[in-house]
C-alpha cells in the first residue's frame, strides 16, 4: 500500500514537473518559435501564405508544444498560375515540438493537425501542378528549424485532385485520415489510415467509385524529383462491404491503377453501381461471391486502357414480391474492355457459361456485346421455363396471368446502328431457333380478351417469326392460325413498336363483344376499343360463326387489317338474316370515337330477322312483328360511333336501293291509323265502307317493293313509290325523323270501298275496274307515332287533278283531231309522217272474188279540209264538274 502512494506521487510529481517545465518553455520560447516557424515557412514555400492568429501552447497536444495558426490561406504555387487559387484553407492549423529538442535549441516540427479545411489539388494540360510549393533545399534560409513531419492529422476535409492531363478526378470529404512518414524525403513514403465520405474517382471517363465511402489502409511513394506517385498495396474498402487491393502510379506522362477482390459480396458490388441502374436490381434481394480484376492504364495523350474480368459463383437472384421466386445457381464468367483502339467502337462485354435454375426450369447461354457506336450482340440460350415463374421474376405489370411452358433453342445475331436510338439493321441482323409453347395461358390488363390452351411453335429465321400450327382459345373462340411476323426485332427492343402479324386464321365462333377491349374506366362507365395492345394484325379469316349483339352470320370470309386505330375489312362475305351480303367495312379512331364507312350488297335476306337483329333500327314506326318478306339491297352508309360502338344518329348518311318481294306489313300503326281516320271523318264513312278498310289494312300483302332510301341530318327520306297490295295500290313518300317524327304523303285508290251494291269477287278474283269512274284519296299522315295527326292533302289533291284535266284535254284534242283534222298546229298531235299499208278486198260474187294487193298510201291529205265552225272546239272551255275539296 505504501509503493501505490509512493508510486502515485512520483508520477504526480513528474506530470506536474512535465507540465511545469513546458510552461516555462512556452513562456520563455513562444516568441521566438513563433517568428523562426513563420519565417521559415516564408522561405521554405514557394506560395502566397497568410494567418488570422496564431497561437502557442504546452497543454494542447501534450507532450508536445503546439503552435496554433488560425484562418490560414495557402494560395497555389506562383510556377501554375500568375493569378493563384486558393490551395488550401484550413480554419485550424497547428504545428507540435518536441519539449527536449527546443531545450536543446532545434526547432523540428514533429506534427502538423489541419481541422476543417478545403484543399484543391491540381495539374494542367501542360502537367504542372498546383501543389508543388516547397523550395529547394538550398533556397532555404539557414535557420536551424527543421520540418521533420512524422504524423498529418487530418479531419473534416473537403478534398480535390483533378489532373486535367490524365484526364483524372478525384474528390472525397475526409472525416478523419492519419497520415505518416518522413515528408522532408525528396522520396515521399507516406501511409493512410482513415476514412472518406461521397468519394469519386474519375479516369478518362470511367467511374471507379462514385459517391461511395471509402476506408483506407494503404499508402503512396512520392518522387519529389519526378514528380510521381505510387500507389503502394493496401487495402480499400468501399461502402464497409467490398475489400479492394489497390497499386499503381501516376506519372506526369503516364498512370496506372489495379483493383482487385476475390470475395466481393455479390449484393455489394450491385450496390457500387451507378444509380441508373438500381431499377434492375431494386426488386431483387441478391446473393452470392463475384470476383472482380480491374486496371486501367493510359498516358496523357491518348485514352487509357481498360480491363476488367469478372466471376460470379453460385449467385442468386430472389424477388422481394410477396410470392418469391428465386433464381438459384447462378453462375457466368465475364470481361469488359475497351479494345486496342481504346475507344466505344472497339469496346466489348463478353458473358460466357451463363446459366441459372428457376424452381421448374433452368437456362444456359453465351452473349458478346461488341461495337458501342454501332452496336452489336451476339449470343445464344437455351432451356425450358414456367410461364408463370418467368413472369413472376420479372415482374411484368401489364400481365394479369400467365400459365404454361415454353421449351426454347435461339440464337441470335443483332445490330443496331445507335445504341441510343434502338434501331435494329434488319438487313444484318438474324434471329435463328425456336420456341415451343404448350398449354399456354394469358390475360392481359389492358384487354377484356385471355388466351387459354394454346399449343404452338414460334420459329425464328433470320429476321422473320413464324407462327406455325398455333391453336388454341381466345374466350370462347377456337381457333387455328398459321402466319409471321417481320418486325418481330424492332418490336422486342423498341417501345412504341407495334408487332405486325400477317396470318391466316380460322375460327369456329366469334363473339366479337368479347374481342373489345376495355381501354378507360370513368364515371360514365367503360369504353372499348377494336385495338390488341401492341399488335397489328392483317389476317384472311374464316369464321363459322359470328355475333355481335343481336346480329349473327354464318360463313364469314373476309381480308381484316387491325390496327391501333383503324379497322378495315375488305372483302367480307358471309350469310346472315337467311339470305348473303358482300361488301366492305372500315372504322377510324378520331378523337371522341370512330368514324364507320360501310358499302355493301344484300340478298335474299329475310326482312322480319332484319329487323329483329338490328332491334328496329332504334325506331319505333314499323318494327319486326309488323313486317316480312325477301329484300334484296345494295347500302351505302357512314356515320360516326362513340366510344362503345354506339352510333351517332346525327351523323349518320346513307343511300340504298331496295328491293322486297313476297312482302307483307301486319298490324301496321300508321295504315290502322288511316283507317281510324276514315270511321271517325262524318263525309268519309258516309262514303266508304271503313269498316271493311280497317279490317283490310291490318294484314297487307305485296308481290314487289322496289326504290331508293336516303338518310340525312337525322332522318329517313322516302322518295315516291308505289305499294301495289292486296288490299290497296298505294303512293308513300315522306320523311321519317329519328326522333320518331313523321311526315307522309299517302294517296290510294278506293272506289272499290264506295258505299253501294257491287260484286267484287269474280272466278279470278277481286275485281279491278278498268280506270273510268275511279276515286283516289290524298292525305297527310304527321307527327310522332304515339300520337299521328291525319288530315286531306288538298295540295297533293289539287295538283292530280291538274294534272288528269290536263291529260284528258289532250287524248279529246287527239280524238278531234283524228276524226276533223282539228289542231294542226298543236305539235303535240303531229303524227310522224309514216305511210301505212292496208289490205282492200272487194266481193262480188263468191265465185269472183279480185283482191288487190296492198297499196301504199300516204296519211297526210295535201288539201286541208274546212271545219265547220259549230265543231270548232272552245279550248278556253273548263270542266263541267268538279269535285270539292271538301267531299274526300
Amino acid at each position: 500500500m505504501r509503493f501505490f502512494r509512493y508510486f502515485i506521487f512520483t508520477v504526480l510529481f513528474l506530470v506536474v514537473a512535465f507540465l511545469g517545465a513546458g510552461w516555462y518553455l512556452s513562456q520563455k520560447y513562444s516568441g521566438k518559435i513563433q517568428k523562426i516557424v513563420l519565417q521559415e515557412l516564408n522561405n521554405s514555400l514557394n506560395a502566397e501564405v497568410s494567418v488570422e492568429a496564431i497561437d502557442f501552447s504546452s497543454f494542447r497536444k501534450i507532450p508536445y508544444l503546439s503552435l496554433s495558426f488560425t484562418g490560414v490561406l495557402i494560395k497555389e504555387s506562383n510556377d501554375f498560375t500568375t493569378n493563384p487559387d486558393t490551395l488550401l484553407y484550413a480554419e485550424n492549423l497547428s504545428f507540435q515540438f518536441d519539449l527536449w529538442d527546443i531545450y536543446n535549441g532545434k526547432y523540428k516540427l514533429r506534427h502538423l493537425d489541419v481541422e476543417s479545411a478545403k484543399c484543391y489539388m491540381k495539374q494542367n494540360k501542360s502537367g504542372t501542378p498546383n501543389y508543388k510549393i516547397w523550395k529547394p533545399s538550398q533556397e532555404t534560409a539557414s535557420v536551424d528549424i527543421s520540418f521533420r513531419l512524422d504524423a498529418v492529422n487530418l479531419k473534416n476535409i473537403k478534398y480535390l485532385y483533378k489532373d486535367s492531363r490524365n484526364r483524372i478526378l478525384v474528390k472525397c470529404d475526409v472525416e478523419k485520415l492519419k497520415v505518416q512518414g518522413d515528408f522532408s524525403s525528396d522520396q515521399l513514403e507516406l501511409k493512410f489510415k482513415g476514412n472518406a465520405q461521397n468519394a469519386t474517382v474519375l479516369a478518362a471517363g470511367v467511374y471507379a467509385l462514385k459517391g461511395q465511402s471509402v476506408q483506407v489502409n494503404s499508402g503512396i511513394t512520392y518522387h519529389n524529383n519526378e514528380a510521381t506517385f505510387e500507389l503502394q498495396n493496401g487495402a480499400v474498402i468501399v461502402d464497409q462491404t467490398v475489400d479492394l487491393t489497390l497499386g499503381g502510379f501516376v506519372a506526369p506522362k503516364s498512370y496506372q491503377f489495379v483493383a482487385k477482390t476475390d470475395k466481393a459480396n455479390l449484393e455489394q458490388v450491385l450496390n457500387l453501381l451507378p444509380d441508373s441502374w438500381d431499377e434492375y436490381w431494386t426488386s431483387y434481394a441478391p446473393t452470392g461471391t463475384a470476383k472482380i480484376n480491374f486496371k486501367i492504364a493510359g498516358s496523357s495523350s491518348e485514352t487509357p486502357k481498360i480491363d476488367i474480368g469478372f466471376e460470379l459463383f453460385n449467385g442468386s437472384l430472389v424477388t422481394k414480391s410477396d410470392k418469391k421466386i428465386e433464381l438459384s445457381a447462378l453462375n457466368l464468367s465475364g470481361s469488359y474492355s475497351n479494345g486496342k483502339r481504346r475507344n466505344s467502337r472497339s469496346s466489348s462485354v463478353e458473358l460466357s457459361g451463363v446459366s441459372g435454375q428457376f424452381p421448374s426450369g433452368a437456362f444456359n447461354g453465351n452473349v458478346k456485346v461488341s461495337n458501342f457506336t454501332d452496336l452489336r450482340i451476339q449470343g445464344n440460350i437455351e432451356g425450358s421455363l414456367a410461364l408463370n415463374e418467368l413472369m413472376q421474376f420479372l415482374n411484368l405489370d401489364k400481365i394479369e396471368s400467365c400459365n404454361g411452358a415454353v421449351i426454347f433453342n435461339i440464337g441470335g445475331d443483332i445490330y443496331w446502328d445507335r445504341i441510343l436510338e434502338e434501331s435494329v439493321v434488319l438487313s444484318k441482323s438474324k434471329l435463328e431457333g425456336s420456341a415451343q409453347f404448350n398449354d399456354v395461358a394469358v390475360k392481359l390488363k389492358s384487354s377484356v380478351s385471355a388466351l387459354k390452351n394454346y399449343q404452338g411453335k414460334v420459329t425464328f429465321d433470320k429476321q422473320q417469326v413464324r407462327f406455325e400450327k398455333s391453336e388454341g382459345q381466345l374466350n370462347s373462340t377456337n381457333f387455328l392460325l398459321n402466319g409471321s411476323a417481320d418486325n418481330f426485332f424492332q418490336w422486342v427492343l423498341e417501345e412504341y413498336e407495334l408487332l405486325r402479324i400477317v396470318a391466316e386464321v380460322e375460327a369456329d365462333n366469334v363473339i366479337l363483344e368479347e374481342f373489345l377491349s376495355v381501354s378507360t374506366a370513368s364515371e360514365e362507365g367503360t369504353t372499348r376499343s377494336l385495338a390488341i395492345p401492341g399488335i397489328e394484325l392483317q389476317l384472311s379469316a374464316k369464321i363459322g360463326r359470328l355475333s355481335y349483339e343481336g346480329f349473327k352470320a354464318q360463313n364469314v370470309e373476309t381480308k381484316l387489317f387491325v390496327g391501333q386505330k383503324s379497322l378495315k375489312a375488305n372483302p367480307v362475305k358471309l350469310n346472315a338474316m337467311n339470305g348473303t351480303a358482300r361488301g366492305k367495312l372500315a372504322l377510324i379512331r378520331y378523337e371522341e370515337g370512330y368514324i364507320m364507312s360501310f358499302k355493301g350488297d344484300f340478298e335474299s335476306v329475310d326482312i322480319n330477322e332484319l329487323f329483329t337483329q338490328f332491334k328496329n333500327f332504334g325506331q319505333q314506326e314499323i318494327k319486326a312483328e309488323n313486317i316480312s318478306g325477301v329484300t334484296n339491297m345494295k347500302l351505302n352508309l357512314e356515320g360516326e360511333l362513340n366510344d362503345n360502338f354506339e352510333i351517332l344518329p346525327v351523323s349518320v348518311a346513307a343511300n340504298a336501293h331496295i328491293d322486297i318481294s313476297n312482302g307483307k306489313l301486319t298490324n301496321y300503326n300508321t295504315l290502322q291509323s288511316i283507317s281510324d281516320y276514315f270511321k271517325t271523318n262524318i263525309v268519309l264513312k258516309k262514303i266508304f265502307h271503313a269498316d271493311d278498310l280497317s279490317g283490310r289494312l291490318k294484314e297487307v300483302s305485296f308481290d314487289r317493293l322496289e326504290n331508293d332510301l336516303f338518310i340525312r341530318n337525322s332522318a329517313l327520306f322516302i322518295p315516291k313509290v308505289q305499294l301495289k297490295s292486296s288490299v290497296l295500290n298505294v303512293n308513300v313518300s315522306g320523311k321519317h325523323s329519328f326522333n320518331d317524327s313523321i311526315d307522309y304523303k299517302v294517296d290510294f285508290d278506293i272506289s272499290d270501298l264506295l258505299v253501294k251494291d257491287r260484286n267484287f269477287d269474280t272466278e279470278n278474283g277481286e275485281v279491278v275496274d278498268d280506270g273510268t269512274g275511279r276515286y283516289r284519296v290524298f292525305m297527310l299522315v304527321k307527327g310522332t307515332t304515339d300520337n299521328l295527326e291525319i288530315e286531306i292533302d288538298k295540295t297533293a289533291k289539287k295538283a292530280y287533278k291538274k294534272h288528269q284535266r290536263k291529260q284528258e284535254g289532250q287524248e279529246f284534242k287527239q280524238a278531234l283531231n283524228k276524226e276533223f283534222g282539228w289542231f294542226e298546229k298543236d305539235i303535240t298531235l303531229k303524227d310522224d309522217g309514216r305511210k301505212t299499208k292496208y289490205d282492200i278486198e272487194w266481193e262480188e260474187a263468191e265465185d269472183d272474188t279480185t283482191t288487190f294487193s296492198k297499196v301504199e298510201v300516204d296519211s297526210k291529205d295535201a288539201r286541208p279540209k274546212k271545219k265547220r265552225k259549230w265543231l270548232q272546239p272552245n279550248e278556253e272551255e273548263k270542266e263541267f264538274f268538279e269535285f270539292k275539296d271538301e267531299d274526300f
